[in-house]
């Protein structure tokens, strides 16, 4: 895997080095009376990088792995894209399986991954996660990135009467025999269980892999939240995985995405160092629901490099004012390191109805901090559904950042019917930030190239909260649509949520 440092020499170079002309992502389906899969993006290939030359190849397989389906178009217009399951194989399902989505240019595309988001939603559920698994596009990548196995966690589940947590793999192009699959559980005493599963898979076959028959693992987590470790065989593809947990009763899910685990990792790229005394090590900037109908919680998992370190937290009103800190939150340490940070108590006194929370990471004395923290972030209704558990990380100090003049985001504006917001943020690691952002937000819709625009000015430390009027409900017509930010900032950050009616959240970061 790239260190940090090394993805940023790649990808924030004002003159890519890296040549990518074709990025693709495959996600496993889920189709039947109850659920339903699509595919969302926007051309962002366009607006982005003025990109024309874009084609688009749609692969559907069966859960054997073999071929049922391929479609082929251009995409050709500034707007939103949707690959509807229900159209392509409507009435025929239950259908199980994977689709693949590829884009090939002559021009460089710079990222493998595309900007695509898959959405399952169904009569008890909408849940969504941005591009996680990928064929590799040559025999060369897969070498590069081929090892004998590999260890991805970073998620919640749960195990009760009714729910259980399951995964999902999508195998490459080559056929496994008789591999073994290892989980490990935590529970939030930090005690572990272990369970192996022997698995073979076709060319292109899809697991789906449930935990429900695994009989010691709902005393384990004792109604309360654990995480999941899942040691994988060499997969011949991306091993970043789409898992969850399903609700068998209502038939309802939630969904996020894996990350690597580098609990052994100890090489000098894995920590990070702090490049002077104006910035913190890294942040990270956070919506924050808690009131009688909310909660909010960040996970913290025993996936980091060995160190410990500290979290500090700042609780901001829109307009970047800090209503309160809070010092020395949590110490996340290698011994105990699933860990949540619980905001109740700390709100009781704050009445404001719009707030986010600025984590703080620095390391304890004579420590490192890690390069990579990734955190899961829930947001769910209180004694309701499963919450969201978006996989995010913290933004590491980067002061060459303040060199860029502009940044361009962009995240799905999901429906009005779903109670779809986009929250986007203005900060950054720096200690004494004072940096105002002028943001254009920009809607795009799938049935033309007719837009809608809004501006918003964000002080430093603040947040715009895009919400619904009723000239986007006429506008996107009850479908998912897109919202593209242009920036005179690039310290800028999204987060996009959507609230069934079964008092779900569904929720993940912006690209």
């Amino acid at each position: 895997m790239k260190s940090y440092q090394d993805h940023l020499k790649t990808f924030l170079n004002p003159s890519p080095t890296h040549i990518c002309k074709q990025a693709s992502a495959i996600f496993p389906v889920l189709f039947s009376s109850e659920i339903k899969t699509k595919l969302c993006f926007v051309n962002y290939w366009k607006l982005k990088r003025n990109i024309e030359d874009l084609h688009c190849c749609v692969l559907l397989r069966d859960s054997k792995g073999t071929l049922a389906l391929e479609k082929s178009f251009a995409i050709d217009k500034v707007k939103s894209y949707e690959v509807d399951l229900s159209k392509l194989v409507a009435p025929t399902y239950p259908f199980s399986g994977s689709i693949e989505i590829q884009f090939s240019s002559s021009k460089n595309l710079v990222f493998p991954y595309p900007g695509v988001t898959v959405v399952y939603e169904g009569k008890n559920c909408c849940s969504f996660v941005h591009s996680s698994q990928r064929i590799y596009n040559h025999s060369k990548e897969s070498k590069q990135t081929e090892r004998t196995s590999i260890v991805e966690s970073g998620f919640n589940i749960y195990a009760t009467e009714n729910s259980s947590p399951f995964i999902t793999l999508i195998n490459g192009a080559k056929a496994i025999n008789k591999q073994t699959l290892e989980y490990t559980a935590i529970n939030e005493d930090q005690k572990e269980i272990h369970k192996s599963v022997t698995v073979s898979c076709n060319p292109f076959e899809t697991l789906y892999l449930s935990l429900k028959d695994w009989s010691e693992l709902r005393p384990h987590l004792k109604q309360g939240t654990g995480c999941l470790k899942i040691r994988l065989f060499n997969t011949h593809s991306f091993p970043r995985l789409i898992v969850g947990n399903f609700n068998n009763l209502n038939k309802s899910l939630s969904i996020t995405h894996t990350y690597y685990d580098l609990s052994q990792s100890k090489r000098e790229v894995d920590y990070w160092k702090q490049p002077n005394q104006d910035w913190h090590y890294m942040t990270l900037m956070l919506p924050l629901k808690e009131d009688e109908k909310y909660f909010s919680n960040v996970y913290f998992y025993p996936i980091y490099s060995p160190t410990e370190f500290w979290i500090d937290a700042e609780i901001y009103n829109p307009e970047g004012v800090c209503l309160k800190k809070i010092s020395k939150f949590k110490k996340i340490s290698h011994d105990f390191s699933f860990q949540c940070l619980n905001f109740q108590k700390h709100l009781d006194e704050i009445k404001e109805e719009s707030l986010s929370v600025r984590l703080i990471a620095y390391p304890k004395n004579g420590c490192k901090i890690p390069s990579r923290i990734k955190i899961g972030f829930d947001v769910g209704f209180k004694d309701k559904g499963f919450p969201c558990n978006v996989c995010t990380n913290f933004s590491p100090a980067n002061p060459t950042l303040e060199q860029k003049s502009q940044a361009f985001r962009w995240a799905p504006m999901m429906p009005h019917r779903l109670n779809g917001t986009i929250w986007c943020f203005n900060d950054s690691p720096k200690k004494e930030y004072l940096q105002e952002a002028l943001i254009e937000c920009r809607f795009y819709r799938k049935q033309d190239e007719k837009t809608l625009s809004v501006t918003y000015k964000i002080p430093p430390h603040g947040h715009v909260v895009i919400k619904h009027s009723q000239e986007t409900k006429d506008f996107f017509q009850d479908s998912i649509g897109w919202c593209t930010i242009n920036s005179n900032n690039p310290f800028i950050s999204t987060y996009y949520f959507s609230e069934h009616s079964n008092q779900m959240i569904g929720a993940d970061h912006g690209f």
